[in-house]
């Protein structure tokens, strides 16, 4: 699941500037390492080990408006920031809780989409966000102990698509 409210103002009829915030949460992916780690294999028909992820960005964005004063408004935007994932493993049978954390910069946060008027206050519309970074620092913590902590040595970019509607208040 996602959450992302924006939050800003109009500085021209066409343009808004403003904050984004994005938050997602999931389960642990596909890295085969952490797969196992989460796997409760025991058939004791407990659910012993919980897996989660989330992921936090926080930046700045820019909007244009084609159609500002119109029932059907297309636009769009770049945003800029920074992003956080926290990955959770919880194994309660052999008491280890690992918690590992990267921290880095969405270099790129493009979107486009349309509001379509409902009344003066409320607009509504797709959307669709595409998320360009790249995580540079990461933390590990197992049973509360600082296990790793440094650069990620080559850091690869990582990308987020999200289509979605959008709730405008006072298009």
């Amino acid at each position: 699941g996602a959450l992302a409210p924006d939050l800003g103002a109009k500085v021209a009829e066409s343009c808004f500037l403003g904050g984004y915030m994005g938050f997602s949460f999931g389960s642990e992916g596909t890295d085969t390492r952490v797969e196992q780690a989460c796997e409760d294999n025991d058939d004791d028909g407990n659910n012993d080990v919980t897996c989660s992820s989330s992921t936090l960005r926080i930046g700045l964005l820019i909007r244009y408006s084609f159609a500002p004063a119109e029932n059907a408004n297309p636009w769009i935007g770049y945003g800029i920031g920074w992003t956080q994932a926290n990955q959770d493993i919880d194994d309660r049978i052999t008491g280890r809780r690992e918690s590992t954390t990267a921290t880095g910069i969405e270099f790129a946060r493009l979107a486009a989409g349309v509001d379509f008027r409902l009344s003066k206050a409320i607009g509504l519309g797709p959307e669709l966000v595409g998320a360009f970074g790249r995580y540079s620092h990461t933390e590990t913590q197992v049973n509360g102990d600082d296990a790793f902590s440094g650069d990620i040595e080559s850091p690869a970019v990582h990308t987020w698509l999200t289509l979605g509607f959008r709730l405008v208040l006072f298009p």
